[in-house]
């Protein structure tokens, strides 16, 4: 098959839902808003161990006026990392595994806003088909648990972002200046401002685990 192909099932839905979204956001008049997130990510099962890079790019759209609004969103979700894998023939008793891995996501949510309209928190939940590499040894020296020839997974995960809520108190501390919150809005925003757990099968294993990003 041709690699132009194989980019197909990654790229099309992709390209499907990111017009389908602006679409819907002009037919409820609300503009388009642009999710992006970069964290840790760590995941684990029997014998494996997976740690790295979990990345995101949606563009999504809140539907509704009232406090609680709904949301859609879709795009692109990337990883880059290592499994470390329990294995009696390595010196540390483990060997790490080279892994990356891209895909189309979506996301559902429900948005909390304050009185005054500025959101506060938001509760999600995501899907999204996994395109994975792993070390090319692989196909060489073989490690129980982690299969080279697996290249597609997928991962799910229930989460809850809290970037603009935080946002808003350091804009309020920001004008307060006579108090002392204004440093604890900055070292607040400095923390994490989004948790996933996520389940993630791909690559011959299920990993179950969380992830600690920042972004909105």
């Amino acid at each position: 098959m041709r690699p132009s192909l194989l980019v197909l099932p990654v790229v099309l839905p992709v390209v499907l839902l990111s017009l389908l979204v602006p679409v819907r956001a002009h037919a409820e008049g609300v503009a388009p808003e642009l999710h992006v997130t970069g964290g840790v990510e760590v995941e684990g099962t029997s014998g494996i161990t997976s740690v790295g890079f979990r990345g995101q790019a949606l563009v999504g759209t809140q539907l509704g006026r009232g406090r609680l609004r709904p949301s859609l969103a879709a795009g692109l979700v990337l990883g880059t990392g290592g499994l470390y894998v329990v294995d009696p023939r390595a010196a540390q008793g483990s060997v790490a595994v080279g892994y990356s891995s891209l895909g189309p996501a979506m996301q559902l949510g429900l948005h909390l806003h304050d009185p005054d309209g500025h959101e506060s928190v938001v509760a999600f939940a995501s899907a999204a088909t996994l395109y994975t590499r792993t070390d090319a040894r692989l196909m060489l020296d073989a490690v129980r648990g982690v299969d080279p020839r697996i290249t597609k997974g997928v991962r799910f995960s229930l989460g809850v972002n809290w970037a603009r809520g935080v946002s808003h108190l350091m804009a309020g501390a920001t004008a307060d200046s006579h108090h002392g919150s204004g440093l604890a809005a900055v070292l607040l925003f400095a923390l994490p401002e989004q948790l996933e757990f996520t389940v993630e099968r791909d690559t011959g294993s299920i990993r179950e685990g969380a992830t600690f990003s920042w972004g909105f």
